[in-house]
């Protein structure tokens, strides 16, 4: 059982967030490409929240596991394997994607709509 762990779901997403936000460029290329994202979603006519959402997570996640697991380096999990891979796979699937995806959106949103405009 999970439990709430400094208002997120669980201990794994706190610090994935805070993975994000103290590491200096993180969250800021995250937000340019979500708000590039959904001007394309909305060029295109197919911009609806929980679209962007579902998008939003796998994005994340993606760019997380790129940035902090593999480095530039496509085989971490064959030069990686044993028990270190299991916890750093183990702690990606604790990870609530969708949880920070809305989060990046909120605190986003109106700057994202004002830039629109």
């Amino acid at each position: 059982m999970c439990e709430k762990y400094n208002g997120w779901s669980n201990y794994e997403t706190w610090n994935a967030m805070l993975w994000i936000n103290n590491v200096d460029g993180v969250a800021d290329a995250l937000s340019d490409q979500l708000e590039q994202q959904i001007e394309q979603f909305v060029d295109e006519g197919t911009w609806d929240e929980s679209g962007y959402l579902s998008y939003a997570e796998q994005f994340i996640s993606d760019y997380f596991t790129d940035t902090f697991v593999y480095q530039d380096s496509n085989d971490w999990h064959e030069v990686n394997y044993g028990p270190v891979a299991d916890a750093v796979t183990t702690y990606l699937n604790q990870v609530d994607w969708r949880e920070i995806a809305k989060s990046i959106y909120d605190d986003n949103e109106k700057e994202w709509r004002s830039n629109r405009e």
